[in-house]
């Protein structure tokens, strides 16, 4: 098993205040971790959606490279922060890789998850921040208001399964790496 170094600390209460804000409650979640800065997520929001509106794009499509680029890139509260959007991991396991790698360097790793209906892909994805990783299933913080203000554990087997309903061979994570 693999989890954060300080798991215990993780700020699990952090809850999405609207139901496209999965990104922003997870980065902030993330940001209150590892340097223990209140970020609000209405703030992240709102950066994104003037960054949006400059841009002329609609911010409920909210993806991790966008908001890399117009948000965590640009804004001095993460400065603390070198942001790595991955995107193209070639496969699942390339994904289990750089979770396990991201925890081992107490890096908490947001990741995409297909939303899943009737055994169908709804055309939506949920962010869920990893907080420990063994072969067989990953611990996640869930942003979702309707959640537990704690963690739930997530197979691996059924992430993977899920992915293939989303016609996906690899989900895509947000790593906010630490400046050195």
């Amino acid at each position: 098993m693999v989890q954060l170094a300080r798991k215990s600390d993780f700020p699990f209460r952090i809850k999405q205040d609207t139901e496209e804000w999965c990104i922003p409650a997870t980065i902030e979640a993330v940001t209150k971790y590892s340097v223990g800065r209140d970020v609000p997520q209405r703030w992240i929001w709102e950066r994104w959606d003037a960054a949006c509106k400059v841009l002329g794009i609609k911010p409920n499509t909210i993806w991790f490279g966008a908001i890399k680029k117009l948000v965590l890139d640009c804004e001095k509260e993460f400065s603390w922060t070198e942001a790595k959007a991955e995107t193209s991991l070639p496969d699942f396991d390339a994904v289990c890789a750089t979770i396990r790698d991201s925890l081992t360097r107490d890096v908490p790793p947001i990741i995409s998850t297909p939303v899943i209906q009737n055994r169908k892909h709804t055309g939506f994805w949920h962010m869920l921040c990893v907080v420990a990783y063994d072969n067989n299933s990953l611990e996640m913080h869930d942003p979702d208001p309707n959640m537990p203000p704690n963690s739930r554990w997530y197979a691996t087997a059924q992430l993977e399964f899920d992915l293939a309903l989303a016609k996906s061979k690899a989900t895509h994570l947000l790593l906010l790496n630490r400046r050195t």
